[in-house]
């Protein structure tokens, strides 16, 4: 069954990317960090730097090594969701697993269409200023450690880094999610401009579905995955600790929902156990990892060099030694 989400998102991937193929191994960190292959043609601002890409390719590479590094990352925390019969009824860590393997898809997916959140430490820093005042343009500017967006613009050769800075104490989890959740929103606007057919108002239901998940229960930066979380791994709230105290009216249905994970994204149904909190936060979780693989996949179809994508070398090849 094709899948009509890998047609509608396929769009939306960084130019250049599904032609990279090989083992990548340089992350984007390393890239800046190697001080090759960008130049500085605007002053660097705090918590803003714009370069001037003189390799793409290069970038391109580091987009496509984090890719394969968070997917394998997704697709293993998912495999390793394995269930003991002697404590059938234990999914605390089941379910924390799930969250994270559609933390780090969720990482993957943003990359896939030229979204970086990355986070600067001092060290990295360093080496960008000193590219940045070899072209004039540091200007004494100190530009402040944490997480940025990064985003590859293909057609301008920049990349565009920018400090995230959610409300309140928010740490790189809830950052992750505000960006993850305002491209959610921009694939929605952008998918609604298109001529309306019955396949593709599924694919927006779904998509809305989705957000309105990430946002549940007033999490306006759409981190309520990440709560549900955090109130599963601190507070041992819902039931899914020993002894499992007024939980075991989804006990039977929690495995069901999380061997999805390989499934299209088409399939998956976001629109029920709405009043089951614990399951609306496995299918979400589920979805995600799902809607990245069949992205992923989409992608390594779409090389032109097919069993040389770098998807193939690398996620595609863990779920191959999965399946087999």
């Amino acid at each position: 069954m094709e899948s009509l989400f890998a047609a509608t998102l396929r769009p939306f991937w960084v130019d250049g990317l599904n032609a990279i193929t090989g083992s990548v191994n340089k992350p984007l960190i390393e890239t800046f960090d190697e001080r090759k292959g960008y130049v500085f043609y605007y002053p660097i601002e705090s918590q803003l730097f714009k370069a001037t890409i003189t390799d793409y390719q290069l970038f391109l590479r580091g987009y496509a090594s984090d890719i394969n590094r968070f997917g394998c990352a997704a697709v293993e925390s998912m495999n390793e969701i394995q269930y003991k019969e002697l404590f059938s009824r234990s999914h605390s860590w089941k379910c924390i697993k799930a969250y994270y393997a559609s933390y780090y898809a969720a990482h993957a997916l943003l990359r896939l269409h030229g979204i970086s959140c990355t986070n600067f430490e001092r060290q990295n820093l360093n080496h960008i200023e000193n590219v940045a005042d070899a072209w004039g343009m540091q200007n004494g500017v100190s530009i402040e450690k944490g997480y940025y967006q990064c985003i590859l613009d293909a057609s301008e050769q920049e990349i565009h880094c920018k400090k995230i800075n959610a409300t309140g104490n928010k740490g790189s989890h809830e950052q992750l999610w505000s960006v993850f959740l305002k491209h959610l929103e921009h694939i929605i606007s952008e998918v609604s401009g298109l001529s309306e057919t019955p396949e593709l108002q599924r694919i927006l239901s779904k998509l809305l579905d989705l957000k309105n998940i990430l946002t549940a229960f007033g999490s306006n930066g759409g981190n309520w995955l990440s709560k549900v979380r955090n109130e599963i791994n601190y507070k041992h709230i819902n039931g899914l600790w020993y002894p499992y105290k007024d939980a075991e009216k989804y006990f039977d249905k929690i495995n069901a929902v999380t061997v999805n994970w390989e499934k299209i994204p088409d399939t998956i149904d976001l629109s029920i156990n709405y009043d089951k909190p614990i399951l609306k936060f496995l299918d979400a979780c589920v979805f995600i990892v799902s809607l990245y693989l069949n992205s992923a996949k989409d992608m390594a179809m779409r090389c032109p060099r097919k069993t040389s994508s770098f998807q193939s070398q690398g996620v595609l090849s863990l779920v191959n030694k999965i399946n087999s």
